[in-house]
């Protein structure tokens, strides 16, 4: 998708996962048109980053880290720093509305209470809730085939 269309690529995450980004991205061609920013993307201004006025903001693997409010606050920078008619993709465990299914989800949750000071796995109506009090449409939903994993995408409402 990058190679292909991207005209500006920024990665976004701690140094030591940058430098790996780098590497792929120099490895794939793509090093002219990718920008590094390091830190917490809780303290960066996505409206100000380079090309920001973004068309896709990707967030993967990392809502389920932190309590609801601060999935809003998150959801809300991707928001401010897209283009318009751009939209936000948040790749995710999401389990049903009870909680239990699918198990693999379920098991994840536990993970999560474990390993993390207010982390979860929510359910795709909770990241639904979250997308709208964030300022994003309600999402469109796509569950990854022979996965645990759901597709939320929205764009600014």
């Amino acid at each position: 998708f990058s190679r292909a269309i991207a005209s500006v690529i920024v990665f976004q995450d701690w140094p030591n996962v940058l430098a790996i980004a780098r590497e792929n991205a120099e490895r794939h061609g793509l090093g002219a048109r990718a920008h590094y920013l390091g830190g917490s993307v809780f303290d960066v201004d996505l409206a100000q980053l380079p090309g920001a006025g973004f068309d896709a903001v990707l967030v993967t693997n990392f809502l389920h880290h932190f309590e609801r409010e601060r999935c809003v606050d998150l959801l809300a920078r991707c928001r401010a720093g897209l283009a318009q008619g751009g939209r936000v993709a948040v790749l995710e465990f999401a389990l049903a509305d009870d909680r239990v299914t699918p198990p693999q989800s379920a098991a994840f949750d536990f993970v999560m209470l474990a390993t993390t000071p207010r982390g979860e796995a929510y359910t795709a109506s909770e990241y639904g809730k979250m997308f709208v009090e964030a300022g994003l449409a309600r999402p469109e939903r796509h569950d990854v085939p022979s996965s645990c994993h759901t597709v939320l995408i929205a764009g600014a409402r």
